[in-house]
């Protein structure tokens, strides 16, 4: 028996994803009415009906990649598949939670009735503020790491929830008001973990928001390469950085994918012991085309530059003091220096360590931030 302690774990069983989101949304519906009604009053209208237009052309264009992909590459192409599934999987939670209640209260936008899909979809388009990191040791293993960082204030509780569908596993740590995606999942031999990035929006943008490519790269892990589904997704609304471990062959990789507008800049972790790539809420320099477009003041970008460089001096005591361990990763998230901006902040809603060998990753993960008195002992396994 698994047990998260503090938490709520979720276990839906069901025929097919859209099945198991309905679920979700069925056990959810009371907090995500909630945040819906929260949001709505605190989003003044005009800005609401902006919102909500740009929500509705980033569907017509990804079902429209959708169709245009079926008709290039056949009718079975897994990411065309994948994204009807991801809006059919959308509406079953949307309709499940009640959302058309929701949306009886909301004026028209363009002429036409703000719907239940338009208010699920309106949710998603959601950043939050999360810092991973990833260690290579000698026996080529990787020890990695995630702080789950909520700014906006609608997070309630920490909630993992596991589906089953048919044979395959998918697991996800969920917002109340997300469907999966947008923060650390796994399946068999894939995890991944998900970090904001600050870029330039504009109400005229057009593409595919982040939250969509977490959950497709998430949906379709072991199926189709992470990097080549964001190809195939640009252009971008938003920024986030995806951070895969995947260990189904003889050798553990860890990537990193920043993505943004039409950029996709993708870095690995060297194969070398002592190796190790740290992903904070600001774009690294190696992402070069991306860094361009970023929308940080240059005060916040130090800020995630300091964080960047104590990992840096924590890692490099680690690896000095001589074989990394889980737990020396577990006493790094219970650092409070950096204040507001240290590893364990008020904001941190969960945090997760796991280490990652061939054919098997197991993960630790808590509620909240982590303290000194913590010690790793790994719940989940994939």
């Amino acid at each position: 028996m698994v047990r998260w302690t503090g938490a709520a774990r979720l276990s839906i069983v069901a025929p097919t994803l859209a099945d198991a989101h309905c679920q979700l949304g069925q056990r959810l519906r009371a907090v995500i009415r909630d945040v819906v009604t929260r949001r709505m009053h605190s989003t003044n209208s005009a800005a609401l009906a902006e919102q909500i237009a740009l929500a509705r052309r980033c569907r017509t264009h990804l079902l429209n990649l959708a169709a245009r992909r079926a008709n290039s590459h056949g009718r079975s192409d897994v990411l065309a598949l994948a994204i009807v599934e991801y809006f059919s999987c959308l509406a079953a939670w949307g309709n499940a939670a009640g959302l058309e209640r929701s949306a009886q209260r909301a004026a028209s936008v363009d002429g036409q009735t703000i719907s239940a899909a338009d208010l699920a979809f309106w949710l998603q388009d959601d950043n939050t503020g999360c810092q991973t990191g990833m260690l290579r040791l000698a026996d080529a293993s990787v020890l990695f790491w995630h702080t789950e960082e909520d700014t906006i204030g609608y997070f309630d509780r920490a909630r993992i929830v596991s589906f089953q569908i048919g044979e395959q596993q998918l697991h996800s740590l969920i917002y109340p008001y997300l469907i999966p995606g947008p923060a650390f999942g796994w399946s068999p031999g894939v995890f991944q973990a998900i970090d904001s990035l600050h870029v330039r929006r504009a109400p005229s943008d057009v593409g595919c928001p982040t939250c969509v490519a977490s959950w497709l790269t998430w949906r379709l892990a072991g199926q189709l390469p992470p990097r080549r589904v964001l190809l195939a997704l640009r252009p971008f609304v938003d920024a986030c950085a995806i951070n895969v471990i995947d260990v189904r062959t003889r050798q553990v990789t860890a990537t990193i994918h920043e993505i943004g507008h039409r950029h996709v800049c993708s870095r690995s972790l060297p194969r070398v012991a002592g190796a190790w790539q740290f992903q904070p809420n600001a774009v690294s320099e190696s992402a070069t085309p991306l860094l361009a477009d970023e929308a940080l003041p240059l005060g916040e970008r130090a800020r995630y530059d300091a964080r960047t460089q104590r990992t840096c001096v924590a890692v490099s005591k680690v690896l000095a003091s001589g074989v990394p361990t889980a737990d020396d990763i577990v006493q790094l998230l219970a650092s409070r220096r950096g204040g507001s901006y240290a590893y364990a902040n008020a904001d941190v809603k969960t945090h997760c360590v796991g280490q990652a060998s061939p054919g098997r990753i197991e993960l630790y993960a808590a509620p909240g931030a982590a303290t000194v008195d913590d010690c790793y002992c790994p719940q989940f396994f994939a």
